[in-house]
């Protein structure tokens, strides 16, 4: 499951950013790795306006920690390998059961002056991307929330 290797992938980088695998790649490339078909899965459930889009690969990445057991994440993913965007992941890792996310708030491309998707230039630095991303949830492509069911409502199915 993407959502459990990417919590351990998490796990590590708390524990030392800046490991190396054994594999030659480094922690950095494998949660990005793992991104891009997270966010594929994210994507699946967007409006009909993105039907079509997919995570080619994570171009940036930074991770933060602002909080125990919360993570931010915001980067650059290319979308069907003809353009950039943005992105963020807000996520709280479940204290009662450490092996799943409890929340994810994820954020997706930005809009055009007319309200349309809009992607950036491959030749646009991805700092200036980052700087330029929407900061309410309105100017995101795609902004949605998903949260771990309580036992009650799992159990009611």
């Amino acid at each position: 499951m993407i959502e459990t290797e990417l919590l351990n992938g998490l796990r590590d980088w708390q524990a030392n950013p800046n490991t190396e695998l054994d594999s030659g790649r480094t922690l950095d490339q494998k949660i990005r790795n793992l991104l891009e078909f997270y966010i594929c899965e994210c994507i699946r459930f967007g409006p009909k306006e993105l039907c079509g889009w997919w995570s080619d690969g994570v171009m940036h990445l930074e991770i933060t920690e602002p909080l125990p057991n919360h993570f931010k994440l915001i980067g650059v993913t290319w979308i069907d390998s003809k353009g950039l965007a943005p992105f963020e992941f807000d996520i709280t890792i479940d204290p009662d059961d450490g092996n799943h996310f409890s929340r994810t708030i994820f954020r997706i491309g930005k809009r055009d002056s007319q309200g349309r998707p809009s992607l950036c230039s491959r030749d646009l630095a991805t700092s200036r991307i980052l700087d330029e991303r929407p900061k309410q949830a309105r100017g995101w492509v795609m902004a949605v929330e998903l949260e771990k069911p309580t036992k009650a409502e799992f159990q009611q199915g």
